[in-house]
């Protein structure tokens, strides 16, 4: 008999979304004494901190904006997933927003407390994805396509007949590539099979689905929950970290030309001597 010990890996997470869920707690209680930015803050500064420690340190997490080197800017950002060895923000605010080269980036990620339908999140995000695909530059390969999530602590009032009406009327290239509830699960696009009873099931998701998208076999969108119900919460953020992980390493992203983006973005006017 082995005298080797098991620890429980799931439990470390959903301590994790512990934390989580009290951030939203507490962003709740100052959300109803009137400071409506430092309630957003407090779940957004603790998803940053549980990915800085869950992920490799060879990423980096920022919140900000992705700026190619014309100088365009994303939107403001929750989460930024950064290369960590080969670059540096160009600018760093005092709130500590950056301004991250889009080389470098790996994903864009919002945070929110709770899903409301009202809020509108997924519409924003679809303007957001749309905005940064259509807007910024660098070099496209399919080593490198962009990766958009979203992270609600809590599903609200989630309807997903609501969900799917809106995908079903979006393109494809304008949709998260994942948006996790954590007391519900992960929506993600998947490859589909069928059982025993010929019933049609995810077997297979496509974290880039225009590029692993095959227009020969049948695909979905599919909400998955992970783990049993008194784990959802670690194993749901366990899943969605995992995701994060596989579609960063995965990617071949080429260091900035940092001379380039300093001479294009500081120049403001030349003269050709003949």
């Amino acid at each position: 008999m082995s005298e080797l010990n098991r620890i429980n890996l799931s439990a470390f997470l959903g301590d994790d979304a512990q934390l989580l869920v009290r951030a939203r707690e507490e962003a709740n209680r100052i959300h109803g004494s009137g400071d409506i930015r430092a309630a957003g803050n407090q779940v957004e500064v603790r998803a940053r901190d549980i990915f800085g420690r869950r992920l490799p340190a060879r990423y980096r997490i920022a919140h900000g904006h992705a700026i190619d080197y014309r100088g365009f800017v994303s939107p403001q950002t929750d989460i930024i997933v950064a290369d960590a060895f080969n670059t540096a923000p160009l600018f760093q605010a005092d709130d500590g927003t950056e301004y991250v080269p889009y080389e470098s980036v790996f994903a864009l990620g919002e945070v929110k407390s709770t899903y409301y339908k009202r809020d509108r999140a997924l519409e924003k995000a679809i303007t957001t994805i749309r905005d940064v695909r259509t807007g910024l530059f660098r070099a496209s390969t399919r080593r490198n396509p962009l990766f958009y999530f979203l992270l609600f602590v809590d599903s609200g009032n989630l309807a997903l007949q609501d969900v799917s009406d809106l995908y079903n009327a979006t393109p494809l290239e304008d949709l998260p590539n994942i948006v996790c509830w954590l007391d519900q699960g992960t929506l993600l696009y998947a490859r589909l099979g069928t059982n025993g009873l010929g019933e049609s099931m995810p077997i297979n998701y496509l974290l880039s689905p225009l590029a692993d998208h095959d227009p020969k076999e049948d695909h979905s969108w599919a909400m998955i929950q992970w783990g049993s119900a008194e784990r959802i919460k670690g194993s749901n953020l366990a899943a969605h970290l995992g995701f994060l992980a596989q579609h960063m390493e995965s990617c071949v992203l080429k260091p900035p030309n940092l001379q380039r983006f300093m001479m294009l973005l500081t120049c403001e006017k030349y003269l050709l001597l003949r």
